[in-house]
């Protein structure tokens, strides 16, 4: 980036880059950039939905799980927004045992589910006519804590 731009990077610069490149679903560059910002600054959590989105978007979602095993791996914990973007993903893909799979092991994790987690399931199950489902979660989120 610095020699392409002539700027040095930090983490809010390779962020902005990144979250275009996977806007374009240009991931093979937004992963060389993601690799050299491992290199040059400390990597946050910021990045990680961003490609998670995208992977699900591009129908790379058979990577989202190596992802977030090198997100572990280079110390970033996973936080709300990133198991947001999981269960956004998966019911965009109408795989909602899965979003649901996701939202308990966010809890699991001491992870607290927001009134955002349940609306992506929510939205999710409404767009598939799964209404009585949908209703059932909205019941079930005082108990989830989620809003």
């Amino acid at each position: 980036m610095e020699r392409d731009f002539k700027m040095k990077g930090n983490a809010f610069v390779y962020v902005a880059l990144i979250k275009g490149l996977c806007k374009v679903d240009d991931l093979n560059v937004a992963d060389k950039m993601k690799e050299e910002m491992l290199k040059k600054v400390e990597l946050n959590s910021v990045v990680y939905p961003t490609f998670i989105s995208a992977y699900f978007r591009v129908d790379r979602k058979d990577e989202v799980y190596g992802l977030l095993n090198e997100m572990e791996k280079n110390g970033c914990k996973c936080d709300t927004v990133t198991f947001n973007a999981l269960m956004r993903g998966y019911c965009q893909e109408k795989d909602f045992v899965s979003a649901f799979r996701v939202l308990d092991e966010m809890e699991r994790k001491g992870c607290k589910p927001d009134v955002i987690s349940c609306n992506v399931i929510i939205r999710g199950l409404c767009n598939d006519g799964k209404l009585r489902e949908a209703s059932e979660l909205l019941d079930d989120m005082p108990r989830r804590r989620c809003g």
